[in-house]
């Protein structure tokens, strides 16, 4: 009997296991009005759909190019985000105003630092949702960085410049994201009080990013 129950519990462990495993969406069950959630932050390529797509506890992961793909295979713990809240990584850059933003300027706000690319159409989408949420609480001491990773300066520039933005602007010319971990983007950080509080990766609910910063607020 002993024996018996030992060798269920191996298989019912390898089942988990398996549940653990990222599973690979067929071609076919992609979703064909849908963008890629996520695109790797080292380039990608314009896509209207996703490329692939696969499964991982019980959520499905969308991607246009394969930079996000072998980032999430080689490690998809890291898309569920780290345990927080961590030291926030070193961070200082300018904007297009000409402040300069660190761990000192971020003193006293909640800030979300969005890691962003003018290729990215996800991190496009996630504008207008993150636009309305900084007008809705820019008053409470909230604020966003808009931090572009793109490579091109020229690129940088023209997508600034066809796009009104309400807060700061920063091109990543440190290779900041490297720093702060970045594989994929969109990629979201909260921060208060030089620590990281939350983390987003792929495109989010405004629900989701509303709820932890009305809480990091103390509202």
């Amino acid at each position: 009997m002993k024996l018996t129950l030992t060798i269920m519990t191996v298989l019912l462990s390898g089942i988990a296991l398996a549940q653990d495993k990222p599973e690979q969406i067929a071609r076919k069950d992609l979703p064909k009005d849908a963008v890629a959630t996520y695109c790797g932050a080292s380039g990608a390529q314009e896509n209207e759909r996703p490329n692939a797509g696969y499964r991982y506890k019980g959520k499905a992961y969308y991607f246009c190019d394969k930079p996000a793909i072998d980032a999430f295979l080689k490690d998809p713990e890291s898309f569920l985000g780290p345990a927080v809240p961590f030291p926030m990584p070193g961070f200082e850059l300018k904007e297009l105003a000409g402040k300069v933003w660190n761990a000192d300027t971020m003193k006293g706000k909640v800030v979300l630092v969005d890691f962003w690319a003018s290729w990215c159409k996800p991190c496009i989408a996630m504008m207008p949702t993150i636009d309305k949420l900084r007008d809705k609480y820019v008053e409470s001491g909230f604020e966003v960085l808009s931090v572009s990773i793109d490579e091109k300066p020229a690129d940088f520039a023209k997508f600034v410049k066809g796009h009104e933005f309400c807060n700061p602007v920063l091109l990543d010319t440190a290779k900041t994201y490297e720093k702060w971990r970045v594989a994929s983007i969109p990629a979201m950080f909260l921060v208060k009080d030089g620590k990281v509080i939350a983390k987003w990766v792929g495109k989010q609910e405004e629900k989701t990013l509303a709820e932890a910063i009305r809480s990091a607020l103390g509202q």
